[in-house]
């Protein structure tokens, strides 16, 4: 034995066969991380703080960045939890805006129909990755359910 420590001799193994595990060994656990990572990476948006952040970003870029008037309410078409936890019932845009918007979340478009809306109001659809105005689309679907009331 020469005294000098390898990689190799760390394992108990000596010479080119130590060396040829140590690289084996290596490759492993290389190829055992990108797997994980690919898999990590499919269900990220899973993860509540991740889907938390991506969520108020396009809040306030669709919302807040959009300088709407500050009386006008917001309606969210999705899970009522969104308005609870992601944007802690209006309180988001208190810290964004400066100031207090209402905020309302239904399941379905058809949902908005039944329930007390704030007066102005913009209507937006949660989806995966996505939020879209479709403030329209429900005006026009109201106005077909309710012909003779404008909304």
């Amino acid at each position: 034995m020469t005294g000098r420590t390898t990689p190799a001799s760390l394992i108990g193994t000596k010479g080119k066969r130590g060396h040829s595990l140590l690289s084996r060994l290596a490759g492993v656990v290389c190829i055992a991380s990108l797997a994980l990572d690919t898999i990590i990476m499919k269900h990220f948006d899973n993860l509540y703080f991740s889907n938390a952040a991506r969520s108020t970003e396009m809040v306030k870029a669709k919302v807040v960045d959009a300088h709407l008037d500050p009386s006008d309410g917001v309606v969210f078409i999705a899970e009522p939890a969104y308005c609870v936890w992601m944007l802690a019932n209006g309180r988001f845009f208190d810290v964004y805006e400066g100031v207090h918007r209402e905020v309302k979340c239904v399941n379905s478009m058809e949902d908005s129909f039944r329930v007390e809306l704030p007066g102005n109001f913009r209507v937006y659809r949660v989806s995966s990755g996505s939020l879209d105005d479709v403030t329209d689309s429900w005006r026009a679907a109201k106005r077909r359910i309710e012909p003779n009331e404008t909304p």
